[in-house]
């Protein structure tokens, strides 16, 4: 039990690292810039998911690097959307197969992050600067269930301010373009 503990301060820990990345980019003022922010954020949510045990959000993390680098340099076709959604349904499939076989009991929790995951895949080069940041805040309430789910309190909480930032912030990108 004392591990299980250990394991849950150390991962919030490092969630909080996540959230200033995270809020980082919901100050961020280009796409290329909040996808590389959200990039960093990514690696460390990845690092939380691993030391919380939350295995598909680990996965689904890590492949969200190389599809915003792919983002980022204006490369990010259909085809390849396509393929990365491949990869992340599989990938969640198989671990919530693996897990369910392990535990017995169907890992439901692990499908969590491919309900937003998807679409986010498939939208996230069609806006620029508010429109990201309004799809990051269409996402976020299914991956605040993952995190409650698996005990990552600090990233509810940051999620919550990052969306509030977010909001802000794309609320000011729109002010900006509608009076010019």
């Amino acid at each position: 039990m004392e591990s299980f503990s250990l394991n849950i301060i150390i991962g919030n820990l490092i969630s909080f690292a996540s959230f200033l990345a995270g809020l980082k980019s919901s100050h961020a003022q280009t796409m290329k810039e909040t996808l590389f922010f959200n990039s960093i954020q990514s690696v460390l949510a990845g690092l939380t998911c691993l030391v919380l045990g939350a295995w598909s959000g680990i996965l689904l993390e890590i492949i969200a690097v190389p599809r915003n680098m792919i983002v980022a340099k204006n490369r990010f076709t259909d085809f390849r959307k396509i393929i990365f959604i491949i990869i992340i349904t599989g990938v969640t499939l198989w671990i919530v197969l693996e897990k369910t076989i392990r535990t017995g009991t169907f890992a439901w929790i692990e499908l969590v992050p491919l309900i937003p995951t998807i679409p986010y895949t498939w939208l996230i080069d069609e806006y620029e600067d508010m429109g990201l940041k309004v799809l990051n805040l269409a996402t976020t309430p299914f991956w605040v269930l993952y995190e409650i789910l698996n005990q990552n309190y600090v990233s509810v909480a940051s999620e919550a301010v990052t969306s509030l930032f977010n909001a802000l912030s794309a609320l000011n990108i729109w002010k900006d373009k509608r009076f010019y």
